[in-house]
């Protein structure tokens, strides 16, 4: 589509921008601009990557196994695992930035919002259930982060699963304190899986950059991204797994009361 960035122009970009970004971490005003050139840069990468890997997947879905479209198909699928390196990379680079940009909204707004995710659920022959509990606080949030985060989890629970399984998303209000953060409201995010599960030796290792459980899928930074952007919102992250039965995550995020 003419005025779209191609595939080439945005991996240029990416590539430069993590170079710069890592260079320039402690340059206030300079760092400043980059960062927000390089979210919109993450943004449109990522939803063209999406795009990539969907309509792979779909072809994948209707050709014979080794047929010469199903292994282009493939060899497509397989190059994302690059490109979502190199996508991680940079939001990994960008952890250490100050918090911009910070919105007032309802979580589970920014959730409905994000249509691409449906698609995704659906391609992999999945359900996504949503139970939303009423009068729910809003967050004050990045929400380009919390969205990513967001669809990291679902698509990490979507690939967990066989076809036929159901990922299920509830949010509900959480009054008191937790740990040591200073909030003593919450919303409470739990994005619930009917999954393999996790080994519990592994378990308190999936946030660390680079380690995945996953030899099919992904670079391992999907969950450290989710990790970081929880902290960076002063938040917090749990996780519970049972091999066999699934897998759940909860995220706390503190209420924006006014």
């Amino acid at each position: 589509m003419s005025g779209q960035p191609s595939i080439d122009d945005l991996l240029e970009t990416i590539s430069s921008l993590s170079q710069t970004i890592m260079e320039m971490q402690h340059d206030a005003n300079i760092g400043r601009e980059i960062r927000s050139v390089a979210s919109v840069v993450i943004h449109d990468f990522g939803y063209l990557l999406s795009a990539i890997e969907g309509s792979a997947e779909l072809l994948m879905d209707q050709e014979p196994n080794g047929s010469y479209r199903y292994n282009t198909a493939k060899g497509i699928l397989n190059a994302t695992k690059g490109l979502k390196e190199m996508r991680d990379c940079l939001m990994l680079a960008l952890r250490g930035r100050p918090k911009r940009y910070l919105e007032i909204c309802s979580i589970t707004d920014l959730f409905d919002e994000d249509e691409m995710i449906y698609e995704r659920v659906k391609l992999h022959g999945c359900y996504l259930a949503k139970e939303y509990a009423e009068d729910l606080y809003q967050v004050k949030v990045e929400k380009e982060h919390i969205r990513n985060a967001y669809e990291n989890m679902v698509i990490n629970a979507v690939q967990s699963m066989v076809p036929g399984g159901t990922v299920t998303v509830r949010v509900y209000n959480h009054d008191g304190k937790l740990d040591n953060l200073d909030s003593c409201k919450f919303v409470r995010i739990e994005i619930e899986d009917e999954g393999k599960g996790i080994d519990q030796e592994i378990l308190p290792r999936i946030f660390e950059p680079f380690f995945s459980a996953k030899d099919e899928y992904g670079t391992g930074l999907g969950l450290t991204i989710v990790y970081q952007a929880v902290k960076d919102h002063n938040g917090k992250i749990d996780v519970e797994s049972e091999l066999g039965k699934g897998t759940k995550f909860t995220i706390y995020l503190p209420a924006y009361l006014g």
